[in-house]
C-alpha cells in the first residue's frame, strides 16, 4: 500500500493509503484518460483532470450511474423522459450546485439528478462531454 495524494499532506496519517495496483501506481492515474477494466466501466476523457472538486465528484457519480443503466439494459424511455424535463430545473438552479447555497439538500439532490442525467446522455450515439470531461457508455 501506498500513501494517498500527492506531496506532503499537513496531516497525512488520517489520510490512509490506496491500493497499489500491478504497475506500481496507486488508482493507475484515475480521472486522467481513464478507461476501465470491467464491461460496466464507460470511456471518461478528462484532459484537464482535477481542476476542481465537482467534477471529480461528477465522474464517479456517472460511472456508477451508468453502471446502474447497465445492468437493466440501458436508459428507458422514462427515464429519457426524467432527464429532459430535469433540464429546466438545472437551469433555474445549476447556480445552486456550482456555489452551493439553496435549502438544505438540494445541492446533494440537484448533484445527483444532474449525474443521473449526464448518465442518460453517454448512452447516445458519440456521448456527451461536460465538466471537462467526456462519457460514452454502451448498453
Amino acid at each position: 500500500m501506498k500513501k494517498a495524494g500527492v506531496g506532503k499532506l499537513k496531516d497525512e496519517e488520517n489520510y490512509g493509503s490506496v491500493p497499489e495496483l500491478a504497475d506500481g501506481n496507486p488508482l493507475n492515474g484515475f480521472g486522467e484518460n481513464y478507461r476501465g477494466s470491467s464491461p460496466l466501466a464507460p470511456t471518461i476523457s478528462t484532459p484537464h483532470a482535477g481542476t476542481n472538486h465537482l467534477s471529480s465528484m461528477m465522474q464517479m457519480a456517472v460511472t456508477l450511474w451508468i453502471a446502474q443503466f447497465k445492468a437493466k439494459g440501458g436508459p428507458s424511455d422514462q427515464d429519457r423522459q426524467r432527464a429532459t424535463e430535469f433540464a429546466s430545473t438545472l437551469g433555474e438552479k445549476g447556480d445552486i450546485l456550482l456555489f452551493g447555497g439553496g435549502k438544505k439538500g438540494e445541492v446533494a439532490e440537484l448533484f445527483n439528478r444532474t449525474a443521473e442525467a449526464i448518465s442518460i446522455l453517454s448512452f447516445l450515439p458519440g456521448g456527451v462531454t461536460v465538466f471537462g470531461a467526456h462519457f460514452e457508455a454502451k448498453a
